[in-house]
């Protein structure tokens, strides 16, 4: 009878930025290490969905908290390197459709999207913009409709693309 020992190294990668491969530098260059990190290690995502409501005409809220098993798609399609395109001019009110609030530690960064103006902007805790850029892929466009699909606004600018 012969026994076989195999050993494996335990990965002592201490920071939970390492664990995506690669890092998206475009991301760490456009935000810098500290909202990258927030946005990358966030253990909790809040979704904010802005709707106009039909009974009163005024614009309601709904935060939820996004679930566990979609937390890594959302920090997946942050890191695409094609939303970081900016430059394109448009002329309009950015009024967020979704909005992801990312909490890590004491740390928070939001943020917004705008689906009409095809705009998203990222945000500090206290809301001041830090960056804006321009919506190049549907990706973000179809999550957002698959976390809300009674919205008809949504639905309506997905077909359109």
């Amino acid at each position: 009878m012969w026994f076989c020992c195999i050993g494996c190294a335990r990965n002592k990668t201490s920071n939970l930025l390492e664990q995506y491969t690669p890092i998206d530098s475009v991301m760490k260059q456009m935000l810098g290490d500290s909202l990258s990190q927030v946005i990358l290690c966030a253990r909790q995502i809040e979704v904010v969905h802005s709707y106009m409501s039909l009974d009163s005409g005024k614009i309601d809220q709904v935060v939820t908290k996004l679930p566990s098993s979609r937390k890594d798609l959302v920090k997946f399609l942050l890191m695409d390197s094609a939303n970081y395109n900016e430059g394109e001019a448009v002329y309009g009110v950015f009024s967020p459709n979704v909005g992801f609030f990312f909490k890590y530690r004491k740390q928070v960064c939001k943020v917004y999207f705008d689906f009409g103006l095809r705009k998203w902007n990222i945000c500090d805790a206290e809301g001041r913009k830090v960056a804006e850029f321009d919506i190049r892929s549907n990706e973000v466009l179809r999550f957002s409709c698959w976390l809300f699909p009674e919205d008809k606004f949504l639905t309506f600018l997905l077909n359109q693309k």
